[in-house]
């Protein structure tokens, strides 16, 4: 037999212990002194609550003690569901009460993305891929406590639901609806015309996404709105100038690329679109696959003619628009106020002629001033604009850049 202790009882009264499997021992110690009536139990057989589900919907409960109308103490139960190849699955809970718990080691439920064992309590969460309560919740492979859980969807066709208890309290237990839903493919594309919203690179949370992937997300929002964009996560293989795999972020409205990025900081300042449309574009080669990423996305307000949105808005910021400058006598204009940016004025280099920069080719980045410096050198925690607009709202590397609360990054050695 395997020994793992049920029960301890001690005038306890009527209590109900359930095995794991197909035999029980009781052990009856007295010691020297005193006596008492003693005990009498009955028992009964019934299957093992180890169960799989094959069809394409369909709802359990939790086991039911008839005499308290809870679930009996020392459960371990399986519910594994394998739905067709192509299909993944979306489970919610319409009820659940289990004995709460801080950290969940006495009563608890798990849901895996993927199969549970019947040895539900080995699931270790360092190892274990368990789906997570809700986008903003860190991973975690137990449940408990009386409040609802968020809905879960597997990345496959597979999903495991395990539930222990231990052998002192119960409650009422828990419903569990399920349904399985054709997996969304990116043959056309991904289409988004809300308001707000998130999405991912489509694996599922913490799996690997596919090798050779393009797939293309396109928002699409209300006349009189621009669209600003944040990424929640990333974790996509690092290369220079992001060639392999990598995401691109484009205005809908002129075909720009906003965002290029791959690695493993995901960019922390916003992109916002010039007008209603913006696209996203994943794509992935055939060797080195991460965990991929997520994203957030909000429709602001378009600020009107004459107008820039100095701060665009994004969860709980409304954002605010400002008036476009207008350049002094004697200043000359480098740069147009866009949606998203406001005119630069710069004097002219001398009183007969207008010494404008050259325009900014191929390999260049233009400064807010209108000087062009190359590329490489953006980012980089060096400033080589003169207006240092080259290391303003960039995504810091967390290894060898901190940003400021101005937004700028600067190099670790530089701080304090």
């Amino acid at each position: 037999l395997t020994s793992r202790l049920l029960s301890r009882m001690q005038n306890t009264g009527n209590r109900t212990v359930m095995t794991t499997g197909n035999a029980l021992l009781l052990n009856f110690i007295t010691d020297g002194s005193g006596t008492a009536p003693g005990f009498l139990a009955t028992f009964t057989t019934s299957p093992r609550c180890d169960f799989t589900l094959t069809d394409v919907a369909g709802n359990f409960s939790s086991p039911v003690n008839v005499y308290t109308d809870k679930y009996p103490n020392n459960v371990h139960c399986v519910w594994n569901i394998r739905v067709p190849l192509g299909m993944v699955i979306k489970l919610s809970f319409s009820h659940f009460q289990v004995e709460p718990d801080e950290r969940c080691t006495a009563d608890y439920v798990i849901v895996k993305d993927g199969l549970v064992s019947q040895d539900i309590s080995s699931l270790a969460p360092a190892s274990d891929r368990a789906l997570q309560l809700s986008q903003n919740t860190a991973p975690g492979t137990r449940l408990c406590g009386e409040i609802l859980p968020q809905p879960f969807t597997s990345s496959a066709n597979q999903i495991g639901i395990g539930f222990v208890s231990d052998y002192t309290n119960t409650n009422k237990g828990f419903t569990v609806t399920y349904a399985a839903v054709d997996r969304a493919t990116c043959r056309n594309g991904f289409h988004f015309t809300g308001h707000h919203g998130n999405f991912e690179d489509n694996s599922g949370p913490s799996i690997d996404y596919e090798p050779n992937q393009n797939c293309t997300y396109y928002i699409t929002v209300d006349e009189g709105y621009i669209i600003s964009l944040k990424f929640l996560q990333l974790d996509i293989e690092a290369s220079p100038a992001c060639k392999f795999d990598y995401v691109i972020v484009r205005d809908g409205e002129t075909g720009g690329v906003l965002k290029r990025e791959c690695g493993g900081f995901a960019p922390q300042s916003l992109i916002v679109s010039s007008g209603r449309r913006m696209e996203l574009q994943f794509v992935s080669d055939n060797f080195i696959e991460h965990t991929g990423f997520v994203v957030s996305y909000r429709a602001c307000p378009r600020c009107a003619d004459g107008e820039y949105a100095a701060l665009p808005c994004f969860d709980v910021y409304s954002g605010f628009c400002a008036k476009c400058k207008v350049c002094s006598a004697g200043e000359v204009e480098v740069s147009a106020c866009t949606t998203v940016a406001d005119r630069v004025c710069r004097a002219p280099d001398s009183p007969t002629s207008a010494q404008l920069p050259r325009p900014c080719v191929d390999g260049q980045y233009e400064c807010g001033d209108g000087t062009c410096v190359p590329d490489t050198v953006v980012c980089n925690g060096f400033p080589q604009c003169p207006d240092g607009s080259d290391e303003l709202f960039c995504s810091c590397d967390g290894y060898y850049q901190f940003r400021c609360t101005s937004g700028k990054c600067i190099p670790q050695y530089r701080r304090c």
